[in-house]
């Protein structure tokens, strides 16, 4: 930055030069933001100018409570812009079937490669799980209305109470991606796919205990 302004054909603006002594002050500059200008879009730019977020010119103290509200505001808004199609992007539905995995490094020289990909055994017996639990819980009750008690009340009881924080955790961690409009990859998954390895023992503990 020589300090200096261009004339007229350079719209006033200021002069940019090169220099080899790289250790001075006028070498350390940084762009906020750069709008491309032409009269026939003067009043969209005025408009965009009006709605533009600038980076603020003294800093900014904000309480606990603004600063949490400013992270999750962000983090509604950024995630809402995020709709656009990945090559590895996958649908709520695909995760139980483990359809698609994702690819975090490629090696540019070789066929060297690293992807999240799931247990194949884990996951589909956990899936397996989550279909039987449902069906074996039916099945008490239906028995337990027709006043048929088949297995001890502590045992029920303690099969409840693995139905309840499995299930509550799984659906709450699962349901939701269903109702998103955004890009989703596997890794989505895996807090609900965690309640649900937890069901799988649950359930692999009660047949154990009625054997």
């Amino acid at each position: 930055f020589s300090g200096k302004q261009l004339p007229e054909w350079g719209f006033n603006q200021h002069e940019i030069v090169t220099d080899r002594v790289v250790n001075q002050d006028d070498t350390i500059w940084n762009v906020e933001e750069h709008r491309y200008t032409k009269k026939a879009d003067q009043k969209e730019r005025e408009r965009d100018m009006g709605m533009a977020e600038f980076v603020p010119l003294q800093p900014t103290k904000l309480s606990f409570f603004e600063k949490m509200w400013e992270l999750q505001y962000k983090m509604f808004t950024t995630n809402s812009e995020n709709v656009q199609d990945h090559i590895y992007s996958s649908a709520a539905f695909d995760w139980l079937f483990l359809t698609r995995g994702i690819a975090y490094w490629v090696s540019p020289h070789s066929n060297a490669q690293i992807h999240l990909l799931g247990n194949i055994t884990t996951w589909y017996s956990a899936t397996f799980a989550l279909g039987l639990y449902l069906t074996v819980l039916v099945f008490y009750l239906l028995r337990r209305r027709r006043q048929c008690y088949d297995i001890p009340e502590d045992i029920w009881n303690k099969f409840c109470i693995a139905g309840k924080v499995c299930l509550l955790g799984y659906f709450l961690h699962f349901i939701p991606y269903f109702f998103v409009d955004r890009t989703l990859f596997l890794h989505h998954y895996l807090p609900a796919y965690f309640f649900k390895l937890l069901l799988l023992v649950a359930l692999i503990e009660h047949i154990s205990c009625l054997v």
